[in-house]
Parts: C-alpha cells; structure tokens; sequence
C-alpha cells in the first residue's frame, strides 16, 4: 500500500473534491498524488456516512494497521487507540475480537 495515509476529516474532503474534479478514478488520483488510495477510501465511507447523517461532531476515525514483523514477536495484529495498545495472537478467539472492536468503535 504505497502513499501516505489520509490524517483528518478536512484533508479529506480536500482530497476526494480535487479527485472528484481530476475526472481519474480515485484510486488513480491517489497514485499519482502519493496518497493510500485505502486510506483515501476509508475517508471518503466515515465522511459519506457523517452528511448522511448530517453530523456536525468532529469525525474521528479508528484505522487497524498491522504491526511491522520485527514489533511484534508473538502478536501478529496490534491495535492501537492513543496511548492504549490491544496486540491480539494468532490463537485469539475471533468472536472475542469482534466483541472487543464493537465496543471499541461503539465508544469513538
């Protein structure tokens, strides 16, 4: 995945309106502007879901990236939120994950 990850609601709306704009496809646009088209898309479902909503809270968005092998020892997936840090084995029971991540995303 290269580029550089989407960092706040406003960069992007700026992103996806100079995307929209160009005529590319958004994940073309994102190439060619050195941005994660994940990222970029991620964005741009949490802002279409905020003006469907018609929110007027500040967006805040929890984004799950893998831990760089030589972090990560015996975790292989680490969730960090702030200072706080979940790192989940390989063995983890994934119901239990997801109970965990509904919580978590349910308190953001």
């Amino acid at each position: 995945m290269p580029g550089r990850k989407v960092r706040d609601e406003s960069e992007a709306r700026r992103f996806l309106d100079a995307a929209s704009r160009s005529g590319l496809e958004r994940a073309a646009w994102a190439r060619q502007h050195g941005i994660n088209a994940r990222s970029l898309n991620a964005w741009r479902l949490v802002v279409d879901r905020k003006d469907r909503a018609n929110e007027r809270a500040p967006l805040e968005f929890l984004e799950l990236v893998p831990t760089p092998r030589a972090a990560r020892p015996s975790s292989p997936l680490g969730l960090r939120v702030g200072d706080v840090q979940i790192d989940v084995p390989d063995d983890f029971d994934q119901d239990h994950l997801r109970r965990i991540l509904q919580v978590v995303l349910a308190a953001c």
